[in-house]
């Protein structure tokens, strides 16, 4: 919900209406967050040395907060790429880590199975996320959309840490 009702559906809409980007610049600052992706999760290998895969993630959950909470206080295009670098160090420890936690929560007889329903969640929020925070934009605005996934996010985070090491 936070990646697709958040980030992927209403940056680039906040980007048209509020900075007036042609598609070219919406299409060239969403790239930013993939290549910051990239980069962030290549570099796993050498952070999972030093800290554990539930502790990686609880700081991506701080990471999209944090990047969330920025947005709405851009007023220049030329500044957005600082919180889009945030969302995308957070979003490249994400997923590898998912997966990782759930491998290793699956008995290896049903690892499948629990990698498909991870799947079809990754869907559910897919579908969901655009919907609810559109709800959001309705009643709170575009600012409220972001505050949103950073509330989302925070709550991920304060889930991680209740459920322990």
């Amino acid at each position: 919900m936070i990646f697709y009702g958040s980030y992927l559906t209403y940056l680039p809409i906040l980007l048209g209406h509020s900075f007036h980007a042609s598609s070219f610049t919406i299409g060239i600052i969403m790239s930013i967050m993939s290549l910051t992706t990239a980069v962030s999760s290549s570099q796993l290998g050498r952070l999972s040395t030093i800290y554990s895969p539930k502790t990686l993630l609880r700081t991506a959950f701080i990471f999209y907060a944090v990047a969330l909470v920025i947005i709405p206080f851009i007023h220049s295009l030329w500044l957005l790429p600082l919180p889009i670098i945030i969302f995308g160090m957070g979003h490249g420890m994400t997923y590898p880590n998912i997966q990782i936690l759930l491998a290793a929560l699956a008995p290896s007889e049903n690892r499948g199975a629990f990698m498909s329903i991870n799947g079809m969640v990754l869907r559910l929020g897919q579908t969901l996320g655009p919907v609810l925070m559109g709800i959001v934009l309705l009643g709170w605005g575009i600012q409220g959309v972001f505050y949103a996934g950073a509330v989302c996010s925070m709550a991920m985070f304060m889930f991680l840490v209740a459920i322990g090491k």
